[in-house]
């Protein structure tokens, strides 16, 4: 089994933190790191943790697509995934989207096993 590192990147605190929360209990993932959407800390975290996956608040995307578009463009290899609490829906930034019921749905986001 695949062990995945997770960066969560939010403006909001309490984004960050329900969802390291939420993830915190699953044994083949480690969230490591909770950091705002600043792309200078991101880089820096990116560089110093070595993430598989990035959870993105989807709210920061809109108002900010710029750093959508930079984290595509230059860590083409890490899953990204755009988390909206709004309509609990996720992004998965190779174009797909999917309805989350269930933190599960997003753990599959995470992983990309069914």
């Amino acid at each position: 089994m695949t062990h995945h590192r997770v960066l969560v990147i939010a403006q909001d605190s309490l984004f960050r933190n329900g969802i390291e929360s939420s993830l915190s209990g699953q044994p083949d993932m480690t969230i490591i790191g909770v950091v705002p959407a600043d792309i200078n800390v991101i880089a820096a975290e990116i560089r110093r943790a070595n993430p598989s996956a990035i959870i993105i608040d989807s709210a920061d995307t809109e108002e900010n697509s710029s750093l959508l578009l930079h984290l595509l463009n230059v860590y083409p290899s890490i899953r990204l995934i755009g988390l909206s609490l709004a309509t609990n829906r996720i992004n998965i930034y190779n174009k797909r989207e999917v309805c989350i019921t269930a933190i599960s749905d997003l753990v599959t986001a995470i992983t990309g096993e069914p």
